[in-house]
């Protein structure tokens, strides 16, 4: 499924990148007010876009910060 994901300025949004993001391999956000998480590539701004349940999306960014990745 692609979701559409082209400007309507009566309901403008921003993709927001990772605070750590040094370069151009990072991914953006898009936290829907009443809805998903949606997350693509940043090199691509019409990539796929995966969704998250807000559940989801809370459990994945707190295993995040709960192990240490490999650099």
């Amino acid at each position: 499924m692609r979701l559409n994901t082209s400007p309507d300025p009566a309901t403008a949004v921003q993709w927001k990148k990772g605070t750590y993001c040094e370069n151009a391999n990072c991914v953006e956000v898009l936290a829907l007010r009443h809805g998903p998480v949606l997350v693509r590539d940043s090199k691509l701004s019409d990539s796929p876009i995966i969704a998250f349940s807000r559940p989801a999306w809370t459990r994945f960014v707190a295993e995040l910060h709960r192990t240490e990745l490999p650099s």
